[in-house]
């Protein structure tokens, strides 16, 4: 892997493109220009938010054309990607129409961060939370990724993209930046999550519980125990998790003191198999 400076990154206000960025430079090709960072994931060039340009303001209708030649550019052409992925720092939807009208999807996510978590008050003693180890473990937690996706990701598609993912999650925490937890039960994988650590913040990434076992307290013990072994290996002064607004996941993130917020906006669009 291929550690990139940082450049631009401590100028990155925005807490979620922030800590996406941080996580990309271990190993990413992140790139600065004058009014925004082009961010290449060469191992796994279907990763939306590994493979985006980040802008410094919110879309106007001026900008679009602009915008979308700037992704055709500097990512597209570059390897084969299916998808269009664009961010800016603002906390600030702008104007996006433009870019809607050519097939982009807005979206935003709330972040949350603590300087520490509080300890849920259901946590589970029974269940065994341990650093995955074997290739066996990491692939177990592979699968459960892949069958926890959101049920308009296709499985072809989607099995490519994590596959490459965890992969690189399981590189970067080989370097000592961070780990992959699995919950278990009698030996069974029933959730599962990362934790990666760079300049004081720690970031969350990918929780998923199984579905047979989920609303049993296992994602907020995950996030607890984390927490715990983040705290003894790196020097945490934040810890970050981003969330669709509403859904059950900022709930259980809330329960356990991640309450402190910011917005985080973009589109993308997926020109893959449907």
């Amino acid at each position: 892997m291929t550690p990139s400076t940082h450049m631009k990154l401590n100028h990155v206000e925005n807490l979620g493109y922030k800590t996406d960025l941080m996580l990309l430079s271990w190993d990413a090709v992140l790139t600065e220009h004058p009014d925004h960072i082009t961010a290449l994931t060469p191992t796994n060039p279907s990763y939306h938010w590994g493979n985006f340009i980040l802008f410094d303001e919110p879309p106007r209708p001026e900008t679009s054309a602009r915008w979308l030649e700037l992704f055709d550019a500097e990512i597209a052409r570059k390897q084969p990607t299916r998808h269009v992925a664009i961010g800016w720092t603002d906390e600030a939807p702008g104007d996006p129409s433009a870019l809607v009208e050519h097939g982009l999807v807005p979206f935003d996510s709330v972040v949350l961060w603590a300087h520490r978590l509080t300890r849920p008050r259901h946590l589970r003693q029974d269940l065994e939370v341990r650093v995955l180890q074997t290739d066996e473990e990491w692939e177990r937690a592979c699968a459960l990724q892949i069958m926890s996706r959101d049920a308009h990701y296709d499985l072809e598609g989607y099995t490519e993209f994590k596959t490459a993912q965890m992969k690189r999650y399981r590189a970067i925490a080989e370097l000592g930046h961070g780990a992959w937890f699995g919950a278990f039960i009698d030996d069974q994988l029933v959730g599962d999550m990362g934790i990666f650590a760079r300049w004081g913040t720690a970031r969350y990434q990918s929780v998923e519980t199984h579905p047979d076992f989920r609303r049993q307290g296992i994602c907020q013990t995950l996030l607890w125990r984390a927490a715990e072994w983040s705290s003894r290996h790196h020097e945490i002064e934040q810890i970050v998790i981003a969330a669709e607004p509403g859904a059950p996941a900022e709930r259980i993130y809330r329960s356990v003191g991640l309450t402190n917020e910011s917005r985080q906006y973009g589109l993308h669009r997926w020109d893959g198999a449907a």
